[in-house]
Parts: structure tokens; sequence; C-alpha cells
């Protein structure tokens, strides 16, 4: 390919990448995969996907139960195994596999344009 655009992407997971994902997976595997593990993972995607201001400004404090309630119904009727996997690709994501950035830059030959965003809390790429 000659050129990338990665959207909101990272090439190796920060510490709070793995700290959430970790988590994520922990309660779905302690959880046995349940129902209950999936809708408790997707309570804590929703609070990560977005800031405290968003939720702020969108959520009334009374409409929370209800929120709530929407969410765990949604997340609910996802496959827990799926969401494992894709947990687990993600932690395991790294394209330095063991080599440097100066390494990194030889061997890579399309443009890129990395875009990320400073408030995601979903992907936080970290500076190697």
């Amino acid at each position: 390919m000659d050129k990338v655009i990665p959207i909101i992407g990272t090439p190796k997971q920060g510490s709070y990448d793995l700290v959430q994902w970790g988590t994520q997976l922990r309660i779905l595997e302690g959880g046995n995969f349940s129902a209950q593990a999936i809708r408790t993972v997707g309570r804590l995607h929703e609070l990560v996907k977005t800031t405290p201001v968003y939720f702020q400004e969108h959520l009334k404090s009374e409409a929370e139960p209800d929120f709530n309630q929407e969410q765990e119904d949604s997340y609910g009727k996802r496959n827990p195994y799926d969401w494992a996997s894709q947990l687990r690709a993600m932690i395991r994501m790294d394209i330095y596999r063991g080599k440097t950035m100066a390494e990194l830059r030889s061997m890579i030959k399309a443009q890129l344009l990395v875009i990320v965003g400073v408030q995601d809390h979903m992907v936080t790429p970290e500076i190697y």
C-alpha cells in the first residue's frame, strides 16, 4: 500500500488501555462469560468510551437508571466469547514486536497520516 490513515488507533496499547481492556476481559472470564458479565462489561465500556463532561452535558442524573438499564439490555444481547476474543487481540496489539521506532521507520514504506483523539478514553497511545 502507498498510503495509510489509521483513525483513533495505536501501534501498541498504552498502560491505561491495557488496564481497561484487561479489566473487561477479567470480568468476562471471572463471570464464566455469562449474560451478567457482558452486561457489567457493557456498563464499564459505556463509562470509558466517553468523557465525564459528555455525561454531565447529555445525561440528567434522574435518567441514569433508565440509561444503565438500556445499556445492560443492549450489551446483554452480545456474545461474550466474541467480545473476549476482540479484547485479547487488542491487548496483544504491538507492531513493534521487539523493534525500535527507527527500525520500523525504515521498514514502513507507506505514507502515514495518524489521527488521534486527545480526549479518547478507549485508545490512549503512548509515545514510544
